[in-house]
């Protein structure tokens, strides 16, 4: 798999890197309902564009996602929740080698990688 570099521009909250270029890593997952899936992260991978086609529930690292958590959860373990819409961007650590992903439904999820 080729990762390509992404150019990082200043830009403003709540939008997204301009300028992105095409990659060949692109991995996908169709989530089966309330089945967490980890998509692992490939070697020299910095950034990650996550897009799904519904509502998903993410967590970096080796702990698997959760789409339901009774009462509040504040010991920094909750999943984030990507909602459906938007282009979610993350730069993660070298440490981060897999991402768990999750839906109460049976959404399509797409990870796009870049390198620095």
């Amino acid at each position: 798999m080729t990762l390509r570099s992404l150019e990082v521009l200043p830009f403003s909250p709540g939008s997204s890197p301009t300028r992105v270029p095409s990659t060949d890593g692109v991995m996908a997952r169709l989530l089966a309902v309330a089945a967490a899936e980890t998509i692992v992260v490939p070697s020299g991978a910095r950034y990650v564009r996550l897009v799904a086609t519904q509502d998903i529930y993410a967590t970096y690292g080796s702990t698997a996602a959760t789409a339901s958590i009774p009462g509040d959860t504040t010991d920094g373990s909750a999943s984030e929740l990507l909602p459906y819409g938007r282009d979610h961007w993350r730069f993660f650590g070298s440490d981060v080698t897999g991402i768990s992903v999750i839906a109460s439904s049976t959404p399509i999820v797409t990870a796009t990688f870049f390198k620095e």
